[in-house]
């Protein structure tokens, strides 16, 4: 057998997609997987069927409350046992072509010296309907991994793609040492987390899951218009939702993180002291997202201190 993969998957109401799902990565070719599942309080016939599945060797089904999907997937990361080479996330409800594990493992171990690092690959997604038929649409669809900058302004990876090691795991802190409320979601705080302590993005353009989306997604595909987008945004709604994540990202990992990326995460946790400090977020090069719009967008934000 491969490498150790050890696959957390949290699950709700899932049941339409369900079987569908454990079985493709059960079919993961060239790698030993064990798959730890935990439910989120299913009130369909979810347990029903991850109760056929806890019969195998290599599953594991918990069920628990209903905590959300973020809680619920940093509580199996703490779970988790420490003996795996790999960890990977799983949605409920997406196809993993049967090489996406052996093609993360490729890439990871073509980039890192030792499985010891911290690192955390992911991978672009292909988005399908709800019968696996492709989309023209675009998800988390980038051409090149975020900076640390690009990712304290929005998440760009789909959790669902996320590969890592015990490096990286050991980092993730337990649901019960964190305030949730203050930090975003489980994948974005991982790559945060990552990028924070100096660890190494390894990305793939190419994508290995069907990533379905359908009326009952939790977390769609971040399709929406520019407009509404604009709508939602701090221009609009007094949010300084970036500000408290990178608080705190800083309060639980100031003494792990580079020099550099202390510096950078410093002028969003201190941008209202004072206004010069607000300008000088505000023409950072590095705390900025791509495209034109965007960056005007998040200029004003800074000004009107609701990053």
């Amino acid at each position: 057998m491969g490498r150790k993969v050890c696959v957390l998957m949290s699950t709700y109401n899932g049941e339409k997609y369900l079987k569908e799902q454990i079985d493709s990565i059960l079919n993961q070719i060239e790698v030993e997987i064990y798959l730890l599942i935990r439910d989120d309080g299913s009130k369909d016939s979810t347990v029903e069927i991850l109760d056929k599945y806890n019969k195998l060797e290599n599953v594991t089904v918990i069920k628990g409350e209903n905590l959300g999907a973020k809680k619920s997937f940093l509580t199996l990361i703490s779970m988790a046992p420490d003996y795996f080479d790999y960890y990977a996330l799983s949605d409920q409800d997406d196809y993993w072509l049967e090489d996406k594990m052996i093609s993360a493992i490729s890439h990871i171990e073509g980039e890192v010296k030792s499985l010891e690092d911290n690192f955390l690959y992911y991978s672009n997604t292909c988005l399908v309907d709800k019968d696996l038929f492709l989309l023209n649409e675009i998800g988390f669809n980038v051409d090149r991994p975020y900076s640390f900058g690009e990712i304290l302004i929005r998440n760009c990876a789909s959790g669902c793609t996320y590969v890592f090691g015990k490096k990286l795991k050991g980092l993730i802190k337990a649901p019960q040492d964190l305030n949730l409320e203050n930090i975003p979601m489980h994948d974005h705080w991982i790559n945060m987390i990552c990028l924070a302590t100096g660890g190494k993005i390894i990305f793939e353009k190419k994508s290995h899951i069907l990533y379905r989306q359908h009326g009952g997604n939790l977390v769609g595909s971040h399709k929406n218009s520019f407009l509404k987008k604009v709508l939602k945004s701090s221009l609009f709604k007094k949010t300084d939702n970036r500000y408290v994540h990178a608080m705190s990202l800083l309060a639980n990992y100031e003494d792990l993180m580079t020099d550099c990326n202390k510096e950078t995460l410093y002028k969003v946790t201190n941008y209202k002291d004072n206004y010069l400090k607000t300008m000088v977020l505000a023409v950072d090069r590095f705390i900025k997202p791509r495209a034109f719009l965007s960056r005007c967008m998040i200029f004003l934000s800074v000004l009107r201190r609701s990053f």
